[in-house]
C-alpha cells in the first residue's frame, strides 16, 4: 500500500471480511488539541501529515497514527490526515473506526473521490455489498479516470452478480489501462465469464 501526501494511492486488495460498520464515532476519534487550535495550522498539519507517510511507509503504524492525529489536533479539518488514517484503521480491520474517518474526510474535500471508494471498500470487507456499490458509483462519479476506483466498481458488481453493459466496458478498461497484472488477468476472465452484454 501506497499513502502519498495529499492524494492516497487507493487500497484495492480484496477482502472478504464480515462485520458491522456504525455511523458514530468511537472514543478512538479523539485528537487532543493545544490551547493554540483555536487558530488552524494547516502548513503544520500538512507537515505532520507528511512525517505519517514516511512513518507508515516504513512500517510503523502506530508511530503513524499518533502523528496523524497530531496533525488532527492542529487541524481538525485537514482531510487528507483524516483519510490516511482511515486507511490504517482499515488496514488493522478496524473498519466502524475507519469508516469514521472516511465520513470525516467526504464531508471535507471539494473532491471526495478517494474517501468515498475507501467507503466502499469498507462497507465491502464487511459483506455489504449494496452499499459498498452505493459509495464507488458516488467516487466513480466523481473521478471515473481512476483506475482504482474503476476496478474497485467493477469487483463489487461482480460480487453482487450483476452483468451490464456498464460492467462489460468497466472490465475493458481495466484490461487497456490498469498496470497492475492481476487485476489486468482478473479483468480479462470476467470479461470472457460475462461474455457479450446487451
Amino acid at each position: 500500500m501506497k499513502y502519498n501526501i495529499l492524494c492516497t494511492v487507493l487500497i484495492s486488495s480484496i477482502v472478504g471480511m464480515a462485520g458491522c460498520i456504525g455511523s458514530s464515532p468511537s472514543k478512538d476519534q479523539t485528537y487532543e488539541s493545544p490551547a493554540e487550535a483555536q487558530i488552524k495550522h494547516t502548513q503544520r498539519a500538512a507537515n505532520l501529515n507528511r512525517l505519517a507517510v514516511l512513518q507508515i511507509e516504513n512500517g510503523d503504524y502506530e508511530k503513524a497514527i499518533a502523528t496523524l492525529k497530531k496533525s488532527l489536533g492542529i487541524d481538525m479539518d485537514f482531510a487528507p490526515a483524516h483519510n490516511n488514517l482511515g486507511l490504517i484503521y482499515y488496514e488493522q480491520e478496524q473498519f466502524y473506526t475507519a469508516a469514521w474517518e472516511f465520513e470525516y474526510a467526504v464531508k471535507l474535500m471539494d473532491n471526495p473521490a478517494e474517501p468515498l471508494n475507501n467507503l466502499g471498500m469498507v462497507y465491502e470487507a464487511v459483506g455489504q455489498y449494496k452499499k459498498a456499490h452505493s459509495y464507488y458509483e458516488k467516487a466513480y462519479e466523481a473521478d471515473p479516470d481512476q483506475i482504482q476506483i474503476v476496478g474497485n466498481f467493477a469487483r463489487n458488481q461482480v460480487r453482487q452478480g450483476l452483468r451490464t453493459p456498464e460492467l462489460k466496458a468497466m472490465l475493458d478498461e481495466i484490461i487497456l489501462k490498469d498496470s497492475r497484472a492481476d487485476w489486468i488477468e482478473w479483468a480479462t476472465e470476467q470479461r470472457v465469464l460475462i461474455g457479450e452484454v446487451n
